[in-house]
Formats: structure tokens, sequence, C-alpha cells
């Protein structure tokens, strides 16, 4: 399968393969000190970006590659297979793309528009909560686990609707939200003090009655 890369030349599954094996040596090259550090370096983030690879699933439109899932998990072994850190790095910082295909035109205009290359992370566990005001929602609670969240300006998580102290029900299910908020919008907690894989930079994010306006929310149906 064939993909248009954001130069705007046609890919080949093969060339991005190729792609991901010509960055073997810039991405192994600080395997220690990234685990060390607890993140990846900038000259690895750097070059997974100039590659694309942080937009494997978004599509030409938005200057991304717009690559299949088989494709992707390639890619994403590839990188894998060189630095572990990487491939999970990939992954995180992929799949949210996927997700936020149900968002408002307007809220994907205002994320992409301005900035091409923004970067979103996604952590769906446990919900937050979310409390209906007028033209959004307040949104409240602590997610572990955001990897890359030193490199990105969004977030995306899921959201339980409230009504008072007691979730709003739809048919029986409580009613729950995807959200994306700017990361400057909340408290990044350093808690990812492990024995492996620490460069994924997966610490906890919390919200504290951040806003966030309709066009950067869908329902979770």
């Amino acid at each position: 399968m064939e993909t248009l890369a954001a130069s705007g030349v046609w890919t080949t599954e093969k060339n991005l393969l190729q792609k991901a094996q010509d960055l073997a040596p810039i991405i192994s090259q600080s395997i220690d000190e990234e685990e060390s550090n607890g993140k990846l370096s900038a000259t690895v983030v750097d070059a997974v970006k100039n590659a694309g690879f942080y937009k494997l699933f978004l599509p030409r439109s938005l200057g991304g590659l717009e690559a299949d899932p088989l494709t992707v998990a390639k890619v994403l072994e590839e990188g894998a297979s060189q630095n572990t850190a990487v491939g999970w790095s990939l992954m995180a910082g992929n799949s949210p793309l996927i997700t936020m295909a149900h968002l408002p035109r307007k809220g994907i205009e205002e994320i992409f528009g301005n900035d091409p290359e923004a970067f979103i992370v996604g952590s769906v566990h446990p919900p937050m909560k979310a409390v209906r005001v007028r033209n959004g929602y307040i949104i409240n609670g602590r997610n572990p686990l955001v990897s890359n969240i030193h490199e990105a300006q969004w977030i995306l998580v899921l959201a339980l609707v409230m009504e008072g102290d007691q979730l709003k029900m739809n048919d029986g299910h409580p009613e729950m939200i995807g959200v994306v908020m700017k990361v400057n919008d909340c408290r990044i907690i350093d808690t990812w003090q492990t024995f492996g894989m620490r460069a994924t930079d997966s610490n906890d994010v919390e919200a504290k009655d951040v806003f966030v306006p309709d066009h950067l929310l869908f329902p979770l149906s």
C-alpha cells in the first residue's frame, strides 16, 4: 500500500521501513543515558519527528503519512528493535490520532491548523470527571502512564459526565466523553520511577478545574 508523505512524494511501505532502518544509528546511540534521564533525548525525538513517524495515522490533508495499520505496525517494530522506548513512544504518539477523528472540524483545525507538528498523547484510565458548563465542560482528575508527556502539547483523556455528585446516565449506562486538553493547562507529576522503560516518560497528569470547549470534546458511544 502507498501513502503520501508530507512532502507530497509517494512513499511505499518499503520506503518507510527503510527510513526507519536508517534511523537506527541515531535512535540507538543514547539508550543508557535516556533510561537514566527518564525520557528520550532531543536528538532522538527530533529524528523521529523529522521522519514523520509521529504522524503515521494522520491524514494526508493535515500533513501526515496516512499509513495503513500493517505498515504502522512494521515501522513500530523496527523502531522497537533498535530502542524499545522509541517503539513505545511511536505507539503512544500515534494511537490518539485514531480516536481524535471523532472531534469536530473546529477542534481539528485548532490543533493541527495552528501547528502541523502538534504532538498528542493520551491516557484513558481511570476516566476523569466532567461537569457541564456553558460552551463546554470543567474537567478534573488524574491519570497515570501518560507517555511522551514532556514532548506533548495536547493530551487526550476520557471523562465521566457528572450531575452533582452522581454519574449522568443514558439508557442505563454512564455518559462518557473524549476530551482533548492543552498539556499546559494540566500538571505533570513525576511518578515514573521504574526499573525498565524509563525513557518512555510515562508520568502522571492532573487536571484541576480545566475548562474544555465543546469543539475539543466528543461523545464516547
